[in-house]
Formats: C-alpha cells, sequence, structure tokens
C-alpha cells in the first residue's frame, strides 16, 4: 500500500478512510444480508437513521440542482460507521483485527475528526496520531481487497500418545521386527483405550467409517453441536531427540463447540492446531505483506511449477517458549480448495503440547503477529497461555 498523506493533509486522509469504509461495509452487507440490508434490523437503529436523514435533505436544499445519493450510507461519518461495524461483527471480523482494538480505533478516530471537520487545528502530534490510525484501516481494507478472507470452514488438531516415554537413541532396524511388532500391538491398544474413555466421557453417537489402512481406524462422532471425526493411527516412530513408537489422533470438524467439547474431554495436549478457511489463501501477497511490515522472510517454503512458480506453503517461525519447546506457523495455500493454518509446536518432548490453542489463538491473531503488530512479550504471553491448562 502506497500511503501519500501528510500531517498537513490529516483532514483529506480521514475523509479517504471513510470512502473506502463505507465502500467495504457497502459491499460485505449487501453479499451477507442483501442490498436492502440499511432497511433490515442489522442496518441502522431508528435514531441513527433520522440523523442520516437529515443530513441527506439537507445536503439536497443546499445543492437543487446536484444529483445527490439517496443511500443513507454515503452520509454517515465514523461514530455510525463502528456502530454498523460492531452489530455485524461476525461480517467483519474477518476484515479489521481483534473486536477490542477495532473498537479503540474507531473511537480514537472519531475524537480527532470532530476538531478536523470544524476547522480546528491539532496539535502535531494528533496529526501524526490521524495519520497512523488511517493508515492502519487503510492497511486493513487493503488486505481484505486482495482477498484476505479469514473466514473458517473447520478445525482439526494432531494428539500424541507415546508407549514409552523414555524413548529410544535409534530407530529400531528390521532386525528388531518382533519388538517393533509388539510396540504397534502395544500402540493401538493404547489408542482405542483412549477412544474409549473418551466415549465413555461424552456418550456421543459413534459410527465406525470405512478405512482401507489396516493401521488405521476412523470414527464419526454425533455430538450436542456438531459432529467431530477421530482418526486413530497407531505404531509410527516419531523423532524429538529421541525415537518413540507412537499414536497419533486426528481430530476434525466444522463446529468449534463441538471440537472444543471433545478436545477438553481428552484432557490430551495436541502438538498441531489446523484452521481451514473457507476459501484459498492469498500466500504470496501474506509473505509481502509480511516482509514489508517486519523485514522477516520465511524459515521455510515449497512451490509448485516452473519458470513462474506458485507458493504453496511457507513456515515461519512464532516463538521459543523455556521449557516447552519452539512454536511455528505453516501457512498453505490450498488444500482441496481451502487455505490452512496451522500452529505447531516441536519439543521439547512428544508428551507436551498444546493445552488451550483453540481458545486463546485464532488466523487473525496469527497473520497479526506475523506481521508485528503485536509486542513480543504480548506473543508469548498467549502462547503460555495456549499452552496452559485453564
Amino acid at each position: 500500500m502506497e500511503f501519500t498523506f501528510s500531517p498537513g493533509q490529516a483532514r483529506d486522509c480521514v475523509s479517504t478512510v471513510e470512502r473506502h469504509l463505507r465502500a467495504v461495509i457497502a459491499r460485505v452487507l449487501s453479499n451477507e444480508i442483501g442490498p436492502d440490508w440499511e432497511n433490515q434490523p442489522t442496518g441502522w437503529t431508528k435514531l441513527e437513521r433520522e440523523g442520516l436523514e437529515h443530513r441527506r435533505t439537507d445536503e439536497k436544499q443546499r445543492f437543487p440542482d446536484r444529483t445527490v445519493s439517496d443511500r443513507l450510507l454515503d452520509y454517515s461519518h465514523i461514530v455510525e460507521l463502528k456502530a454498523l461495524v460492531l452489530r455485524n461483527w461476525n461480517s467483519f471480523s474477518a476484515v479489521f483485527w481483534d473486536r477490542r482494538r477495532t473498537e479503540l480505533y474507531f473511537d480514537q478516530l472519531n475524537d480527532l475528526r470532530i476538531p478536523l471537520m470544524h476547522g480546528r487545528d491539532l496539535l502535531p502530534h494528533q496529526e501524526h496520531l490521524v495519520l497512523g490510525i488511517c493508515g492502519e484501516f487503510l492497511q486493513a481494507l487493503e488486505r481484505r481487497s486482495r482477498g484476505y478472507n479469514t473466514k473458517l470452514h473447520g478445525y482439526a488438531a494432531d494428539l500424541r500418545l507415546c508407549i514409552d516415554r523414555n524413548g529410544r537413541e535409534r530407530p529400531l532396524n528390521d532386525e528388531e521386527f518382533a519388538v517393533r511388532k509388539s510396540e504397534v500391538a502395544a500402540s493401538k491398544v493404547q489408542l482405542q483405550e483412549w477412544f474409549q474413555t473418551l466415549s465413555e466421557t461424552l456418550s456421543p453417537k459413534t459410527e465406525r467409517l470405512e478405512n482401507l489402512n489396516e493401521f488405521e481406524e476412523t470414527y464419526r462422532l454425533r455430538l450436542p453441536f456438531g459432529h467431530v471425526t477421530v482418526t486413530l493411527r497407531w505404531g509410527f516412530e516419531q523423532y524429538d531427540g529421541r525415537y518413540y513408537t507412537c499414536g497419533n489422533i486426528y481430530v476434525e470438524s466444522t463446529s468449534h463447540r463441538a471440537f472444543e467439547s471433545l478436545i477438553e474431554a481428552c484432557e490430551t495436549p495436541y502438538w498441531t492446531l489446523y484452521w481451514t478457511l473457507q476459501e484459498e489463501l492469498p500466500l504470496a501477497h501474506i509473505v509481502e505483506d509480511i516482509h514489508a511490515q517486519t523485514g522477516r522472510a520465511p524459515t521455510g517454503t515449497a512451490s509448485i511449477g516452473s519458470g513462474n512458480p506458485v507458493l504453496t506453503n511457507a513456515s515461519f517461525s512464532m516463538a521459543e517458549l523455556e521449557g516447552r519447546g519452539r512454536i511455528r506457523a505453516d501457512l498453505i495455500r490450498s488444500r482441496r480448495g481451502r487455505g490452512q493454518v496451522c500452529m505447531v509446536i516441536d519439543g521439547p518432548a512428544l508428551t507436551d503440547g498444546f493445552r488451550r490453542a483453540h481458545n486463546r489463538l485464532s488466523v487473525d491473531w496469527v497473520l497479526s503477529t506475523l506481521r508485528g503488530e503485536y509486542p513480543h512479550s504480548d506473543v508469548l504471553a498467549r502462547l503460555r497461555e495456549a499452552c496452559t491448562k485453564a
């Protein structure tokens, strides 16, 4: 985004932000509610409508020879735009930041807008503050225009059970087949016992799904808030400083409440959390934005094609928590037509992992963090909460 405003242009900058906000609000609410959204309960309140109609009437009287807009939105200011956004927050949460920060920016800009629009001068530092807040709004709106849609389709997590907490210094070789077979059997039993305990806790309606892999079992659980699919995979080795024979539990749902109820019922830490989006992730744009804001490049990438390859995956280091391991974010452009954002915790032991990441973290928070929008101390505190029991 090219930001061309200087302190002497604070009033023009606010007007530009209001114009862009009106355009995005109209587009979002027309898509979500319909072209008649201004006359729906989610549109204007009675008091707002009266004020906007008065402005429209005044505009028509002052310019009788000019065709003026009949749309009330075109007569709205920051305070009314804020009310619309917050009243329809589910529709706009993917456009802006978290609700608290969004409300703060609207309030600060409105407080500074009032003297500006009435011909009163601001102090120099206030003019800079206006430009800074306007810049944040314009950047958020540009991200949306470039295809940033972080609305969610579903949630998934990888849980892990190890049959030997001590592990081994080396992997098993072919001559140790009997040991390997025994560990595989033990891993299967451990997973089945875990699933039995979970079923007794939640009492779901359970359906066994067909699975052609002899080392997997897949079940669909019907819970009060939706379905959850659970896949048990046993008998594979993982390395985290030592070699372990583990069982993996993959949990997936399109319902956050169903997903949350299972995660909290099983009380098992998870080492990967996936958010699956409704649309593909504009990965190249996101990586460009992160580099422009922070100077950071991905720690790892994957692309397809030659000549002009398409970026498909990008990994970024998030933090290293003492005693809990390294945490990274994996951004995936498309998996079966849907983008994914994935949080992964590596080590220091396979028995550690996330506990509350599904409640404490979000896609918007991850992307904002990667763009450097939060102090590192706040990021560390949030990640520690994600790894700690309630």
